[in-house]
């Protein structure tokens, strides 16, 4: 007798375990995570949208999905794109796109054109092809001013006239002065862990979070790090079901002194990690010099660096 409703718990444990199968089966049959890979000008919010229209977004479904009318529908919306490619791995539906060059202005070889300085600069070499120089190396020079004209004239220096304007083509480098400045205070506020955490748990159901653990954060500094683990069948097939960890780590703000030489070198290392990121890949550093000054409470650095690269621009030529 006593075996009867162990078949049965059996039999519901089977059917439950059928059903469950059954429902993860059919969860994979559905996107459920979309990724844009290669966008930099182009608004990734307006390329979900887009994707979103066309049946592309989490939730739907995979079967039907047409994905080679897509891509061909944002070559037609997107102008600034120029390779378009939507897969579906699993779960995952994965756009990758290549964006055209940003667009240069060029002006036609038969168009007559001016060439200008970029910056304000000193001269330092020039190569002529088309043109009438109107500077020398060793000239000071503002930006936008005139290097090469144009114009072509005949005649005398007293008596000259203009007989035709040409498309000025020449390589003009100079040397370019570029200032930085920094202040780094002598006291300044350094985090420092106290060991101190708090905890809070919550569960992503498809688009909705539900808190299993919700807690205040006593703590007037922290540091919040979050952890989301997604349910996974395999490497392609991410369900939308997530657990979220929140971790909250108590600091407090500890004042802190440098030396002046600490400061300085502080300073310049700042000043160094602006001129990378800034400074144009053809500029060459031919002089670099740093001044220091020392109040009660910062260290001030300037620095100038004197750099050669090309400054010649082409402009329309106006009479």
């Amino acid at each position: 007798m006593p075996k009867k409703p162990m078949r049965r718990k059996r039999k519901i444990f089977f059917v439950f375990a059928f059903l469950a199968l059954f429902f993860i089966y059919y969860l994979t049959s559905f996107i459920w995570f979309v990724e844009i890979q290669g966008t930099q000008r182009t608004a990734t919010r307006e390329v979900y949208a887009f994707l979103k229209e066309n049946s592309v977004f989490a939730g739907a479904k995979k079967r039907g999905l047409k994905n080679r009318d897509i891509e061909k529908e944002m070559l037609l919306h997107f102008g600034e794109l120029s390779w378009v490619n939507l897969t579906v791995k699993g779960t995952n539906a994965v756009l990758t796109v290549i964006e055209t060059k940003p667009a240069v202005e060029i002006i036609d070889k038969d168009t007559p054109c001016d060439i200008i300085s970029a910056n304000d600069a000193v001269i330092t070499k020039m190569a002529v092809s088309a043109g009438t120089p109107l500077v020398s190396p060793g000239d000071e020079v503002k930006k936008g001013d005139v290097l090469v004209s144009a114009e072509i004239k005949s005649g005398t220096p007293d008596t000259q006239e203009i007989y035709k304007q040409v498309h000025a083509r020449a390589e003009i480098k100079a040397k370019v002065y570029y200032e930085f400045a920094v202040s780094v205070p002598l006291v300044y506020e350094e985090p420092e862990y106290t060991g101190k955490t708090r905890k809070a748990l919550k569960i992503a159901v498809f688009d909705k979070e539900i808190n299993i653990i919700k807690r205040k954060v006593p703590y007037l500094n922290y540091e919040r790090i979050v952890s989301v683990n997604t349910l996974k069948i395999g490497e392609n097939y991410p369900l939308p079901f997530s657990v979220i960890t929140v971790k909250y780590k108590e600091f407090v703000l500890i004042k802190k002194e440098r030396d002046v030489d600490s400061a300085a070198e502080y300073g310049m290392a700042m000043i160094t990690g602006r001129i990378i990121a800034e400074l144009e890949k053809d500029a060459v550093i031919i002089e670099r010099e740093d001044w220091f000054s020392e109040t009660h409470e910062a260290v001030g650095v300037k620095t100038i660096i004197t750099v050669e690269k090309r400054v010649d621009v082409e402009r329309v030529y106006t009479p």
